[in-house]
């Protein structure tokens, strides 16, 4: 392969990217008799194809957060996507392994059109979840306007009727929360990403909230932060709640809760603690990435999306 051959391909548009993988994608697959999982499907049609299999080696820099990203993968995924959503192939085993269907199978890609019969429809979907998306964005900021979601003033720290638990605190001063989170062995690195994240939606969200905007599944916040928790209580030999012998809440230490609001993702919302909100303000937290891989690659997705919706 030329190097004038792997910038020709580089230099295409966003569109013409995606569009370029479509017919490998199936002819791999009709190869393999139909079916083969992710990671062997991109290293068929790496092999296949000496440009596509140069364009996935090379990483880039995202504008937005500097963290370095395959094209490749973007591209991957979301022809997958588009496939998918106009009957070619289907995705089973968690999204695992990629499966041509009847459709998919009868193709011939000699007289297959990827413009019309791929780009065009794939559109259709693309242009109604983006009026979804815009459309669940603005319910939710009118429904922020009209509920009392804020547990406590962050001016005067005066908490409303609605937290809980009303009748416990760890008794943690700031400066001991700060002093904790200059400690590794107590504040990993998740920890300290959950905090970031934590901070980004004013100091309380749901576990639902947090993943969806930042990555991860919201399994992913309660377990970091009861793991948190727990080694806090190590640290410092705080009060548990509650203290009767029944099962311990671990994130009473880290938080007040109310339930959500009804139009709210998510059933229960976390508040930071007073304290511990007062020492992350304090804490450099601009070494901490604030999105996870997942979440940067979908932000990287949509940006290109509206790039070429624009042109």
């Amino acid at each position: 392969m030329t190097e004038d051959n792997f910038i020709k391909y580089d230099t295409f548009n966003s569109e013409e990217q995606v569009s370029y993988l479509i017919k490998p994608i199936i002819k791999a697959l009709k190869d393999a008799g139909g079916s083969l999982d992710r990671t062997a499907l991109k290293s068929r049609i790496r092999e296949n194809d000496k440009v596509i299999d140069e364009f996935a080696d090379k990483l880039y820099v995202s504008s937005r957060s500097g963290n370095d990203y395959s094209k490749f993968e973007f591209k991957f995924n979301f022809a997958i996507k588009e496939l998918s959503y106009v009957g070619i192939l289907k995705c089973e085993n968690k999204k695992k392994t990629i499966v041509l269907t009847d459709i998919g199978q009868n193709i011939s890609l000699d007289n297959f059109d990827v413009s019309q019969e791929v780009r065009v429809k794939a559109r259709t979907y693309w242009d109604s979840k983006a009026q979804k998306n815009k459309e669940k964005k603005e319910k939710k900021s009118e429904s922020i306007l009209k509920a009392s979601r804020i547990l406590y003033d962050r001016e005067t720290f005066k908490v409303n009727e609605d937290y809980f638990p009303k009748d416990y605190n760890p008794g943690i001063s700031s400066d001991t929360w700060l002093n904790l989170l200059n400690d590794k062995d107590i504040f990993n690195t998740k920890s300290l990403q959950v905090m970031k994240r934590m901070l980004a939606l004013e100091g309380q969200a749901t576990c639902t909230e947090l993943a969806e905007t930042f990555g991860e599944d919201y399994h992913f916040y309660i377990s970091v932060c009861s793991n948190l928790a727990r080694r806090v209580s190590q640290a410092t030999n705080c009060p548990l709640y509650p203290s009767n012998g029944q099962k311990t809440q671990w994130w009473t230490i880290l938080f007040i809760g109310t339930d959500s609001y009804d139009e709210q993702a998510g059933s229960f919302t976390w508040c930071l603690r007073e304290e511990l909100h007062a020492a992350l303000d304090k804490f450099d937290l601009s070494n901490i990435n604030l999105y996870s891989k997942q979440a940067i690659w979908k932000i990287e997705m949509d940006h290109n999306r509206l790039d070429q919706a624009e042109i």
